[in-house]
């Protein structure tokens, strides 16, 4: 049986790490991987076995023409995009007829209500995990109003953008937080209340901002492995609780039971990964987000390939049963090493096409 030909297009950097544990697989499954990305110096060209620079400046319809063509041209098999992945759930009927399987957590709906907060908070049922107190809001008045009401009862309140990635935006208020000791300190995620609201008052309106309590217990992060809606394996995570902690696996069935509840009610797939943070005793639901998590490596260190697996699944390939159980109470931390740029363009002209090659070549313009 042939390698199959799975291509990552632009994406954030854990796709360095997912194609590193695809490379540690047998060479009899070992697949062929394609990278592309508009940065010329992306780390996973160094580990991918034919890498391409992505044409820039297209708009949402050019971009999904550029995938359904790339993956006809280089005979994709499986594609775990990352880059316009809502365009692509939209038209998965047409890859999946030029013979490309996909590797989406969801359908186009259901990735943009994950990628807003408000609405998404607002419609999670009960009976798949409790959120925490919010508030929507756009003017600083209404600011001002909502951090009185989630503070009512001594709760610590917290706000961030209602959309963002990866936390950009989130911010504690702490009244204890003089603007000296913020310039001192360098403490970005905290402000106090009246300096949050002064720089808020600078616009009439601003866009949806949500105004929460801040949810002081541990924090996990729970990767999952999914087919239509049937949750079949999660790593949970507990996230460290210091700079430059370690993070924990640990058995969490109260968590694995919210990621199946999750999993069963919006019909996840593939790879999803599940954000949760206690208030006391309660786990509270923070995101729930359709893709690989940053963290994912850590979460492979249970036995668990989760990128290896949901490539299988996707191609038709692996039987659930052979996916292996996760391992937990093992403590995990990541040493960063540092390599030299083989397959940089950032100071090379390179013309378009390239031969394919079963080790990393040099990336191509498209």
């Amino acid at each position: 049986m042939r390698p199959l030909r799975v291509w990552y297009n632009e994406n954030l950097s854990s796709t360095y790490n997912a194609i590193r544990w695809l490379r540690d697989v047998p060479d009899a499954t070992r697949p062929f991987v394609v990278c592309t990305h508009r940065n010329p110096d992306f780390p996973a060209f160094e580990i991918s076995d034919q890498a391409a620079l992505e044409p820039r400046s297209l708009d949402a319809d050019g971009y999904l023409a550029f995938c359904l063509d790339f993956c006809r041209r280089e005979s994709i098999d499986v594609f775990v995009p990352g880059q316009g992945m809502a365009r692509v759930a939209e038209a998965r009927a047409e890859f999946e007829r030029n013979g490309t399987a996909l590797v989406l957590a969801a359908d186009a709906n259901t990735m943009r209500l994950f990628d807003d907060k408000a609405r998404f908070y607002a419609t999670v049922p009960t009976d798949v995990s409790t959120v925490p107190a919010f508030r929507v809001v756009n003017t600083a008045e209404a600011f001002g109003k909502a951090c009185r009401e989630i503070a009512d009862g001594g709760r610590r309140v917290c706000f961030k953008p209602s959309r963002s990635t990866g936390g950009l935006g989130f911010h504690i208020l702490d009244d204890c937080q003089t603007e000296l000791r913020k310039l001192f300190k360098s403490e970005p995620m905290r402000l106090s209340t009246a300096a949050a609201t002064r720089i808020l008052s600078t616009e009439n309106t601003f866009r949806d901002l949500l105004v929460m309590e801040y949810l002081d217990g541990a924090e996990y992060s729970v990767d999952c492995l999914g087919k239509e809606g049937r949750l079949l394996r999660a790593a949970v995570r507990r996230k460290p609780t210091r700079v430059g902690g370690s993070q924990f696996l640990e058995h969490k069935p109260g968590l694995t039971e919210i990621a199946r509840r999750a999993a069963a009610h919006y019909s996840l797939s593939g790879i999803f990964n599940v954000q949760v943070r206690f208030a006391g005793t309660q786990p509270k639901l923070l995101e729930i987000n359709p893709r690989m998590s940053g963290g994912l490596y850590f979460s492979c260190l249970s036995g668990v390939n989760f990128p290896f697996w949901a490539i299988q699944l996707a191609a038709g390939r692996a039987d659930e049963a052979v996916i292996p159980h996760p391992r937990t109470g093992l403590r995990v931390q990541q040493q960063l090493r540092e390599f030299i740029l083989e397959n940089s363009v950032a100071n090379t002209s390179i013309s378009p096409g390239s031969e394919r090659s079963d080790r990393p070549s040099k990336p191509r313009l498209l």
